[in-house]
């Protein structure tokens, strides 16, 4: 099975990501937020519900910040491997609530925006 988004390839078997045909390293944690956002695109996901199924424990009221840091790496690694100021997508964070995966390209600021994070 292969999860295809705009300019992203993901192959859950082998547990790898590619942009633009070029292979981009994860963590396991960066990995299995990656993919369970790509499976739930275009939903809510609070980060209630991302921390325990990425992490792998249940939360202690910071899910918030642990979460948004493993999709700011998220970012920063998707540039690194492309000359591109665009990302495949984004995703929109809901402060206090969690991320909405969107389709589609987003012109990526210097500083991300608190309400939008790009990936």
């Amino acid at each position: 099975m292969v999860i295809s988004l705009p300019g992203l390839t993901i192959y859950p078997e082998q547990r790898k990501i590619y942009r633009d045909r070029q292979e981009i390293h994860l963590t396991v944690k960066e990995y299995d937020l990656l993919c369970l956002l790509a499976y739930n695109k275009e939903s809510v996901l609070t980060y209630g519900q991302l921390y325990p199924k990425v992490c792998g424990e249940e939360p202690l009221g910071r899910e918030s910040n642990a979460v948004s840091c493993y999709i700011w790496n998220l970012c920063e690694k998707f540039l690194q491997v492309s000359s591109s100021t665009h990302l495949p997508f984004h995703i929109k964070c809901v402060r206090e609530v969690g991320t909405v995966p969107l389709l589609g390209k987003k012109q990526v600021s210097p500083l991300f925006q608190s309400k939008f994070i790009s990936v």
